[in-house]
């Protein structure tokens, strides 16, 4: 009996195969023989393993006729539809890879010769899912597409915004250079989003392009730039942390020789500093102390308030390092002077100074937290102080 099951079951499958088989010859057939009318028809008609066979004898034919044709509308609907009569996605039971190869050089064709928006579009679009071993290729063909629409200021469209974001997918360096210099001059603006998107997507598969980008460009395009990495929540924070040290560090490198806008640095630094220390990213924690020095000077300069460089103190210790007590406790040296001197310095600074070293407990600070209690400073800090040395270690 289940012998009798199974040759009825390999019968009918050699059947199904065979009208399978003969009712593809028939659609091939009439493919061949009919107008381009006929071959829309066709391939519209067509499904399964069908579909790919006559999608690819629609591709070629188009692509075969178009030097003639040139923007031949009935051409151009041959080869939307038999792009679309792909399946979406490369079935491995249908398509071999060296099918799919060859499909993918095909679609590559499609959109450098055809003028159409919306047959550019569709190949672009399989492209992406298609482009498998031979990605590299198509990258190059978008990122040449967008260069060139960006010299020639080519008006919006579709099509711009499709190639944008398919290169947050298959993008290189190239793409992030190019993208970035669309983002930077503000073109195609009401596709912001998506330019916004594939860089910052590109910026973190990219990161050495994106550090030297940085090192290039002014304290008010490094803010934009670093304004869309804190917003996206598509990358990773070890990202963010980075794009922030290196940002931070060139603040630092350049602090001497400001001569662009003030406010645009000290919103810089601030928002770098920040990600940094809320990130607890110790890699930076060099820099920190070094911001740490920064901000003092400033906040002596009057290009910080109290209520800024407090900020400043406490999250500087949530990195908790050695050389973040011992640069408080220097702080707190040069407080303590100047009120031996009558310059009363800034209360809510110092208590904030004084707290920072309780709650790191460095027994560097002592000396100076001791001298505290001695000096004319108010109640409440010398309470304070008493309470930062019951918490040092030793």
């Amino acid at each position: 009996m289940k012998k009798s099951l199974f040759t009825v079951a390999m019968f009918s499958l050699f059947l199904y195969t065979e009208l399978a088989s003969e009712n593809y010859l028939d659609i091939e057939r009439q493919f061949i023989k009919g107008s381009i009318t006929d071959k829309i028809q066709c391939v519209q008609n067509s499904d399964g393993k069908n579909a790919v066979g006559i999608a690819k004898r629609g591709i070629d034919y188009a692509i075969e006729n178009s030097q003639v044709l040139g923007d031949d509308r009935e051409l151009s609907t041959l080869a939307l539809a038999s792009i679309l009569a792909l399946p979406k996605s490369v079935p491995s039971d249908i398509v071999s890879q060296e099918e799919t190869s060859a499909i993918t050089q095909k679609l590559i064709t499609v959109f450098n010769r055809f003028e159409d928006e919306t047959v550019k579009i569709a190949a672009l679009n399989r492209l992406v899912s298609y482009s498998g071993k031979t990605k590299t290729d198509f990258t190059k063909v978008l990122n040449d597409f967008l260069h060139k629409s960006l010299l020639e200021n080519t008006q919006s469209s579709l099509l711009i915004d499709n190639a944008i974001v398919s290169l947050a997918e298959i993008g290189d360096s190239d793409s992030f250079s190019i993208v970035y210099s669309i983002w930077k001059e503000g073109k195609w603006n009401q596709y912001k989003n998506d330019i916004e998107n594939t860089l910052i997507k590109l910026a973190e598969k990219n990161p050495g392009e994106t550090i030297k980008m940085i090192s290039s460009q002014s304290i008010e395009e490094n803010s934009r730039f670093f304004t869309i990495v804190t917003k996206s929540y598509s990358i990773s924070n070890i990202f963010k942390s980075e794009v922030a040290e290196n940002l931070l560090s060139l603040i630092i490198n350049s602090a001497e020789n400001m001569n662009e806008s003030v406010s645009d640095f000290l919103h810089l630094q601030h928002e770098s500093f920040k990600l940094i220390t809320e990130n607890k990213w110790a890699h930076a924690s060099n820099l920190v102390v070094e911001n740490l020095k920064l901000s003092k000077t400033e906040f002596d300069q009057g290009l910080i308030t109290q209520e800024q460089f407090v900020e400043v103190i406490k999250n500087s210790t949530k990195l908790g390092t050695p050389e973040i007590a011992k640069v408080l406790s220097d702080f707190l040296a040069d407080f303590n002077n100047s009120v031996k001197e009558n310059a009363a310095p800034a209360e809510p600074v110092v208590l904030a100074t004084i707290q920072m070293l309780g709650e790191l407990g460095d027994k560097t600070a002592f000396d100076n937290l001791l001298y505290v209690t001695y000096l004319n400073y108010s109640s409440e800090l010398k309470t304070a102080a008493k309470d930062a040395l019951s918490k040092l270690k030793w």
